[in-house]
């Protein structure tokens, strides 16, 4: 699973894959999302307001990218429960430095059955295409060439994980945070106008993927430190987005600060694809919580 696919290679292959799928994944497609997203957020707050209380991550953070990913991908409404449990599982796996052996063949029987259910609904959207991402994905092409059924299982494997997992922490993270620093929440609430700069400075501050592994692809040195080809190296995104060299006093949460220099969505070539949707999703979801 991961020797293809758009976040496991280089040039050329990166960048017939990005062609491809940014044909499918264009701005158009995220801000017509826009007023599903409100309507989702509100449905989730409607769920909880009543009872004057909410487990953030478990009734709205994890549940409103659950479904706005699968929407967007066009799976059945009935199958996301099914998408939220191998999420979960191969997450449990890839987010922690101490797996146990069953929690890694949990996961992997979790990715298996994710895959096999994708190679199905491809066959279903070439005789019957819908309009979703998914059937954008079967059908992009770009000078005669198309993503081959390893890449598309790769490519919607990774948006749907990806999907969950990352937005979930910066919704989680972003009203934790504002909840830590009230006279923040007081500003934003007194100007939305600084929404757009708040969400970098949550992804600045509490970075939602706080690490990112990586394959050395030649001989380097990293500070006179050498590297050699093959090694794997970890990205800790967390603390580059506390580098004071680029972020003065960087320890300290502020919304007005100019921090869309975070790479916590990644950086060059690889930066994430569904980066203005986590945001998109993340500004609706804090604001609204904001507004009530």
């Amino acid at each position: 699973h991961f020797s293809s696919g758009l976040i496991h290679s280089d040039p050329p292959d990166h960048t017939r894959l990005r062609n491809l799928v940014t044909k499918a994944f264009t701005t158009g497609v995220v801000e017509a999302m826009n007023a599903r997203i409100q309507e989702v957020v509100d449905q989730l707050l409607d769920a909880v307001q009543p009872k004057g209380q909410m487990d953030v991550v478990r009734d709205f953070a994890f549940p409103l990218p659950s479904i706005v990913i699968s929407e967007l991908l066009g799976i059945p409404a009935q199958d996301r429960e099914q998408f939220r449990s191998w999420a979960k599982s191969v997450t449990s796996f890839q987010g922690t430095g101490r797996a146990s052996g069953l929690k890694a063949l949990r996961s992997q029987a979790s990715l298996l059955e994710a895959r096999q259910y994708f190679h199905e609904i491809f066959a279903q959207r070439r005789i019957d295409p819908r309009d979703d991402l998914i059937s954008g994905l079967v059908a992009a092409e770009e000078q005669g060439d198309k993503l081959n059924e390893a890449e598309l299982v790769s490519t919607c494997t990774t948006l749907v994980l990806a999907g969950h997992e990352t937005t979930t922490c910066l919704i989680a993270n972003g009203l934790l945070t504002l909840l830590r620093f009230p006279d923040q929440a007081k500003k934003l609430r007194a100007n939305p106008s600084l929404l757009p700069s708040a969400i970098n400075e949550i992804l600045r501050y509490e970075t939602p993927l706080q690490r990112g592994f990586k394959l050395v692809a030649k001989d380097s040195k990293i500070r006179e430190i050498p590297i050699k080809k093959g090694d794997v190296v970890l990205q800790m995104l967390g603390a580059a987005n506390r580098d004071q060299s680029c972020f003065p006093d960087p320890d300290r949460f502020d919304i007005t600060r100019d921090g869309h220099r975070n790479i916590a969505f990644g950086h060059g070539i690889h930066f994430c694809l569904g980066a203005s949707l986590a945001r998109l999703e993340g500004g609706i979801a804090i604001r609204t919580v904001l507004d009530r």
